[in-house]
């Protein structure tokens, strides 16, 4: 029997599977890679999108140590990965882990609507950053860590940004 493939999404060392198979579309910058082939025989190909535009389409990698450095060297940006089954990416990610010295965690949700809320934040990541980068220009100096708070708090609202809080606690508590 074949085991199931799934879709993976790799953000800032958080490694997740989901169902939503169209999150890519949402996204305005993110790089697609996609495995063909058998695990032992596997083809890999990457694509990346920047400003809802593809800049690179099916760029062929070799094997899974090129695709190790790929990833080392793009580690920034969100990743959309299908073609691996769970066996093969848990095994992927503990020797990417161990060669290149990283942290990546495979992370659980607790139920549906935090990943909703989550794929949500990916989404929507950019836009507030923008907004950020506007309150930051708008902005003289900031005085105080509390400002710079009350200033993130505005940009992102305060409950997304307590949700980021936790979704990072998370994160450290499965290390």
């Amino acid at each position: 029997m074949r085991e199931r493939v799934n879709y993976f999404i790799l953000n800032n060392g958080a490694l997740f599977s989901t169902d939503n198979c169209g999150i890519e579309n949402n996204l305005e910058d993110c790089i697609y890679i996609e495995k063909t082939g058998t695990s032992n025989s596997p083809e890999i190909y990457i694509s990346e999108k920047k400003d809802n535009k593809l800049v690179r389409m099916g760029e062929y990698i070799d094997d899974y140590e090129s695709l190790m450095n790929f990833i080392a060297n793009n580690k920034l940006s969100i990743m959309c990965i299908r073609g691996f089954d769970r066996i093969t990416m848990s095994k992927f990610i503990s020797d990417f882990n161990k060669t290149k010295d990283t942290s990546i965690a495979q992370i659980k949700f607790s139920n549906d609507v935090e990943q909703a809320k989550y794929e949500r934040h990916l989404v929507t990541k950019k836009g507030r950053m923008k907004r950020v980068h506007q309150k930051l220009e708008s902005v003289n100096e900031i005085e105080t860590i509390e400002d710079y708070m009350k200033m993130l708090n505005s940009a992102f609202n305060k409950g997304k940004h307590e949700s980021r809080k936790k979704i990072i606690n998370l994160k450290r508590d499965r290390k």
